[in-house]
């Protein structure tokens, strides 16, 4: 009787294993903080329209919008409404490419009263296929740049998949991909929260 409890709970204990590690694949990132500058000061933000390198044209609005809820959700920053960053950059001749050079970095972070800019881009978004099992890729480029040095104080660059053993095996429909996104979103911000 004993040996039975105990293979049955040595075999419950290997599929739970089995099931946390199989559920969904990690984040791959890297991070880069600037220490010698002052992060501590940075109070206030403008999260500046993102770039995008996919073929869905309104994915860089998305999560735009979504870095913008999980800064605010999480207390890291104050963030300047986006449409008036939109305003004031339009108004600077930033083109879409968002080439900006030091005085330019400087004179938005005036006019918006911010003490850093974060400039962003969507690398990448497909829908990769194993088999009969799809599940979403998506990358994101997050840069946070000193208004007065143009420096960059922080830099993070992550790709997240929706890819589950676990779901590919039982046919499980693996997350959307904006749900990929705030995942993704939130791992990197959590940089902030260390």
């Amino acid at each position: 009787m004993r040996k039975r409890v105990f293979y049955w709970g040595f075999l419950a204990l290997l599929i739970l294993s089995f099931v946390g590690c199989c559920w969904t694949t990690p984040t791959k990132k890297i991070t880069y903080f600037n220490w010698g500058s002052n992060i501590k000061e940075i109070k206030k933000i403008a999260v500046l329209p993102f770039q995008n390198f996919t073929n869905n044209k309104e994915i860089a609005n998305t999560v735009r919008e979504v870095v913008i809820a999980e800064i605010l959700s999480m207390g890291i920053f104050d963030v300047v409404d986006p449409a008036l960053t939109d305003q004031v950059v339009f108004e600077e001749g930033v083109g879409k490419k968002l080439r900006l050079d030091k005085s330019t970095i400087k004179r938005i972070g005036e006019r918006l009263g911010v003490q850093a800019i974060l400039v962003g881009s969507v690398t990448y978004l497909k829908q990769e296929r194993e088999g009969s099992y799809t599940y979403p890729v998506v990358g994101i480029s997050l840069r946070l740049v000193d208004v007065k040095t143009g420096q960059i104080i922080w830099e993070c660059k992550a790709m997240k998949s929706g890819y589950s053993l676990w779901g590919k095996l039982f046919g499980l429909e693996p997350k959307s991909t904006l749900e990929i996104i705030f995942d993704l979103v939130n791992d990197m911000l959590k940089d902030w929260k260390a």
